[in-house]
């Protein structure tokens, strides 16, 4: 009995949480379909007076500034994580392994890096005046691409992988890429797939390397895109002002902010379960690891 009371609080409090999350959403995307004019008129409403679709017909009628934003934020999400694994997880094997007699000397290094930093301004200089990154798609790939925090976890992991399977790949003639590649790399899937996954969702919420580093429009991310449109009308007039099937500048600037929110996350609401998926699979490789 006291067993079915817990179950049934636990699924109750799992219930409050889907409820509290679902609610911000359900507002927003109440808002993107309700009338500009309703919203000026009476305020925000909850159930539409009206149900307009004026702001998606808007956004999918001169959908290229949007596509362009998204399309940068999704090469953001999935090439530079992708190279922080290769990269990071390579390091932190070579660092992993007692044969390589620097890597202590290598870990202080990366410590300090950890400890102290020169700063925003001196890496705004170094990465606009001398690696040449302002207004540069490469900045959203290049910038972060290694951490020293990333690098200690792909080393703890990895140093957790039994010696003898690595000394008998060796023994068969097996290079140190190819160690990593065919041995240390299947028994670390967890890893890779935590590590992928979280860089992943960082990448596409960043909206700080468009603000540091982009003064072009069409170089602007989603996040800080979205960002833009929500804080300045006059972004959005100058961006939509072309736009045909609105020529008379009733520009439904209110619902397209939350339009514009909606439509930010679709690329994640479609992708996410299948993240998941793989991310949950490489977890329960990773507990069953002898």
């Amino acid at each position: 009995m006291q067993s079915k009371k817990l179950t049934l609080f636990s699924h109750l409090v799992f219930v409050l949480i889907c409820i509290i999350t679902f609610v911000p959403i359900f507002i927003t995307i109440m808002l993107s379909i309700s009338n500009e004019t309703d919203i000026i008129n009476y305020g925000y409403k909850v159930i539409p007076m009206h149900i307009d679709f004026s702001a998606y017909k808007l956004i999918f009628t001169d959908i290229s500034s949007v596509a362009t934003a998204t399309g940068i934020s999704i090469l953001n999400s999935f090439v530079s994580p992708a190279l922080m694994v290769l990269m990071c997880g390579s390091i932190g094997y070579a660092l992993s392994q007692p044969i390589f007699r620097a890597r202590k000397y290598i870990m202080y290094f990366i410590l300090v890096t950890m400890l102290f930093s020169g700063g925003l301004i001196p890496s705004y200089i170094i990465n606009t005046q001398y690696l040449g990154l302002a207004n540069n798609i490469m900045a959203y790939i290049v910038l972060g691409l290694v951490s020293g925090w990333n690098i200690i976890l792909f080393k703890t992991f990895f140093s957790q992988i039994p010696a003898s399977l690595i000394e008998a790949a060796n023994i068969d003639g097996a290079s140190q890429s190819r160690i990593l590649v065919s041995v240390v790399i299947p028994m670390s899937k967890s890893i890779v797939a935590s590590m992928f996954f979280m860089s992943m969702l960082g990448r596409w919420n960043d909206y700080s390397t468009s603000l540091y580093y982009m003064s072009d429009k069409h170089l602007y991310n989603l996040q800080y895109f979205l960002q833009k449109a929500l804080q300045e009308s006059s972004f959005l007039k100058e961006t939509y002002a072309n736009n045909p099937a609105f020529s008379n500048g009733d520009l439904p600037f209110e619902t397209l902010k939350f339009a514009l929110a909606i439509v930010s996350c679709i690329p994640v609401l479609i992708s996410f379960p299948y993240m998941q998926k793989y991310f949950s699979k490489g977890m329960a490789v990773g507990s069953v690891k002898e």
